[in-house]
């Protein structure tokens, strides 16, 4: 029995074409994905990340260069997405566009994860939008 695997040029040509579209087909990186959250009923203080650097022990109580973040942990798994909502003089910083945070509230959240295409130099890589609040509960916070 004698198998050709390749009768002819266009034979060739076509299954190569087939291979590349696969190949850069599946490796194509997606900028955007949807995820469900869980946002931490309390803000965290913090210092300003790049580039905004500042020395250490010019972050105290009271210092403008103090920031508020909120905590988002992704469902089904480990990641965790630290935002940078505002600064101590209540200036909003990247926060999650449509979404207003309340402090004592634990969230469940569907928000679209958006890389920046060609961001600035000094701005932030990824964006945040929210798609739908899936709950919302009063919880207690210790202090």
């Amino acid at each position: 029995m004698n198998l050709k695997l390749f009768t002819n040029l266009t034979d060739l040509l076509l299954l190569t074409g087939l291979f590349s579209f696969c190949a850069i087909g599946c490796n194509k990186e997606s900028n955007e994905r949807i995820v469900i959250v869980k946002v931490s009923p309390q803000l965290l203080i913090g210092g300003p990340r790049h580039p905004a650097e500042v020395p250490r022990d010019s972050i105290y109580p009271g210092s403008p260069h103090i920031v508020y973040y909120m905590d988002l942990l992704v469902e089904k798994t480990s990641e965790i997405i630290r935002i940078s909502l505002r600064n101590m003089e209540g200036v909003e910083l990247q926060g999650i566009k449509g979404f207003t945070y309340e402090e004592g509230f634990e969230y469940r959240l569907k928000i679209l994860v958006s890389k920046i295409i060609n961001p600035p130099a000094d701005g932030y890589l990824v964006k945040y939008t929210l798609l739908e609040v899936l709950s919302k509960v009063k919880v207690e916070i210790f202090e």
